[in-house]
């Protein structure tokens, strides 16, 4: 099935972080494809496949509208009245690397119990991370890019922060992460100078 037989889910993927990553940061509605699963209970689950690109990090960075590293405080899961279920987070900015994000983020991510996005990160409560955002409706956020708009900070067995994700290859020190952001932000922010 193609997600255009489905409307509401449509509308509502949208602003849900399952923005196409091209220039005009637009949701390809060809890009989604859903397959219902076999029945879980009285409703029936159903799968997105959504082909989002992988995209530069220069480029995640220049759209998203905030950059932050933080930690997650709190989740919980919201059941739309159909199938626009999403994980909201509680997310604690420690630091923005672009734009003026406030100490404390409601985030969402796409995805439930009957409703599995396939590329939709999973973040426990107490996960360090640094998060590529957007604003969406009722002063919430969403991820830019799934995936693309999560990093994951641990702390290795030597003691320092490692970062992983899409362009974040395994072992990557937070500091040089941060670097190449800033660098990224930086580059962004002075063609809209100009």
């Amino acid at each position: 099935m193609n997600i255009t037989q489905f409307p509401r889910l449509q509308r509502w993927l949208a602003p849900c972080g399952l923005l196409l990553l091209a220039s005009s940061a637009a949701l390809a509605t060809n890009a989604l494809t859903t397959v219902p699963q076999a029945p879980t209970a009285p409703s029936s689950r159903v799968r997105v496949y959504p082909n989002i690109p992988t995209q530069p990090l220069s480029v995640v960075a220049d759209l998203a509208t905030h950059v932050v590293h933080g930690r997650v405080m709190g989740a919980r899961q919201v059941m739309g009245s159909d199938v626009t279920e999403h994980m909201e987070l509680d997310f604690l900015v420690d630091a923005s690397l672009k734009g003026q994000a406030p100490e404390m983020l409601s985030v969402w991510i796409s995805g439930g119990p009957n409703l599995v996005v396939t590329g939709s990160p999973r973040l426990q409560v107490g996960q360090e991370a640094i998060l590529f955002t957007h604003p969406m409706e009722g002063g919430h956020s969403g991820l830019l890019g799934l995936s693309q708009g999560v990093y994951k900070v641990d702390r290795s067995s030597d003691g320092a922060h490692r970062v992983s994700g899409t362009h974040a290859p395994a072992g990557t020190l937070l500091a040089d992460f941060v670097q190449r952001v800033e660098a990224g932000v930086s580059k962004s922010q002075s063609k809209e100078v100009r």
